[in-house]
């Protein structure tokens, strides 16, 4: 189907890329800056065109007939305009492109019918991802628009963090303090409330946020150093407060490894909350924490049903691989748990006693759970996966999602973003209750212990010199 870009100018609705003209623009974020541009056009004897290149707002690089390179600034996208026919020349036509600082064209098929700028239309399956579309970020004025969304490789990049240890007083998320070793999560949960932090640093909460990963490379010694503070005071450190610790890309940088064994060396406590098998991996440090009380790691199970699960959470374990994995933690005598969280109303609250009871019979100890919540560009990015994966269940969903969020897709509100409100999240709850009780589930909560904290010797004497 070809596709056509449509922008308002003076009033007067212009038209790119019309329906006799075939045009070009692969774009690529973060590269060298690096964009092309070609344009042909096909005259009515089928005879090639002459083409002629008139840019504006951005720097010429080696311009030639019908072809020309520019820089372009990161996160900018351009306007192109074919001009009238050449009175003295019919077959040559002027094409003018223009670096554009805001707005956003409508995307218009053959038949004129506006659609989204990146509809599922437009894009190709994208293996192994959890979002098919990159929202805008809401801190951005300059959009970028894909005609279409190609699959998208996952780029890491490493980056030397200022502090490592964040303090929270939420009183209704229960972290005291945490670690995230990584900024963006290849997990590719759909429904991740952490996809908005993206937006942050100018990007998406959609693709961007699973497949543009940033890795700590120096948190162990940040966290040495901050443990070795005497402005720490003993807390329970709460590893994947927002990302997953134990993403695809820390079998290879260990960060998150690196960290226990230095939480292990000052003997303090952790909590882990992971969905990846991966943790099983640093059994020996886990159990070396276990002997002063000083750990526990809690599994997230979505679902049992593997089909659904590896739509929802791409490349997280499948469910079975997690139940395993509690079961070798279990047999291993660290303390683990089971977050059945998040919790889709109208998609996976049904399966809340099948998950209960898989997970106890791997050796589960403690249970907790989260309704699901849908900050910021979370909305879009959940809303465009149920029309990929369920569009019959869309609505549904949809409406008890609004159900226990009063009326609106998110609350924020500390009293019930954690829990939601109303009829179905009272039902939930009531759910999850009874069956955790008829199971012996010890709740969600676990004691660990800051008693044994001390700082190496090592440290001490360094510190003894100030």
């Amino acid at each position: 189907m070809l596709v056509s870009l449509e922008y308002k100018s003076n009033g007067q609705t212009i038209q790119v890329f019309p329906e006799d003209a075939k045009a070009h623009l692969p774009v690529s974020f973060l590269d060298k800056k690096i964009y092309w541009f070609s344009w042909r056009q096909k005259a009515k004897s089928q005879v090639q065109s002459d083409v002629f290149i008139h840019a504006s707002g951005f720097k010429m690089k080696t311009p030639e007939k019908g072809l020309v390179w520019f820089d372009v600034p990161e996160g900018a996208y351009l306007k192109a305009k074919l001009n009238t026919l050449d009175a003295q020349n019919p077959k040559v036509r002027y094409v003018t492109l223009e670096l554009l600082a805001s707005g956003f064209p409508k995307v218009v098929d053959q038949n004129g019918n506006l659609r989204s700028p990146v509809s599922r239309e437009d894009a190709l399956p994208q293996k192994g991802r959890g979002s098919n579309i990159n929202p805008v970020g809401r801190f951005e004025s300059i959009s970028v628009v894909k005609e279409v969304l190609e699959a998208t490789p996952t780029q890491y990049i490493y980056e030397n963090a200022k502090s490592i240890l964040t303090t929270n007083d939420s009183p209704d998320v229960g972290i005291e303090a945490s670690v995230n070793p990584y900024r963006g999560c290849e997990h590719g949960c759909s429904y991740c409330y952490a996809r908005p932090t993206h937006e942050y640093m100018g990007l998406s909460a959609g693709l961007d946020f699973e497949s543009k990963i940033f890795a700590k490379i120096n948190a162990p010694q940040l966290l040495r150093e901050e443990l070795s503070s005497k402005k720490w005071t003993p807390k329970t450190v709460t590893m994947s407060g927002v990302t997953d610790c134990y993403q695809p890309l820390e079998r290879q940088l260990k960060l998150t490894r690196q960290c226990l064994e230095v939480l292990c060396e000052f003997k303090n406590p952790a909590v882990i909350v992971t969905k990846n098998h991966l943790v099983t991996r640093d059994v020996d440090v886990l159990v070396k924490m276990a002997a002063y009380r000083g750990i526990c790691v809690y599994i997230s199970v979505t679902s049992l049903d593997g089909e659904l699960a590896g739509k929802l959470e791409p490349r997280a374990s499948r469910p079975e691989a997690r139940l395993a994995a509690i079961h070798l933690l279990s047999q291993a005598g660290i303390p683990v748990g089971v977050m059945v969280a998040p919790i889709l109303p109208g998609l996976t609250d049904h399966e809340i006693p099948a998950i209960l009871k898989a997970a106890k019979e791997a050796g589960a100890q403690h249970a907790g759970h989260v309704v699901l919540r849908l900050p910021f560009g979370v909305k879009a990015v959940f809303e465009s996966w149920l029309t990929e994966h369920y569009p019959q269940r869309k609505e549904k969903v949809l409406n008890r999602i609004l159900s226990v969020r009063s009326g609106k897709l998110n609350d924020s509100s500390f009293t019930s973003r954690m829990r939601g409100e109303g009829e179905f999240a009272e039902q939930i709850h009531s759910l999850f209750a009874l069956h955790a009780k008829k199971l012996g589930f010890n709740g969600a909560r676990v004691g660990l212990s800051t008693e044994h904290f001390e700082r190496p010797l090592a440290t001490k004497n360094q510190l003894s010199l100030f």
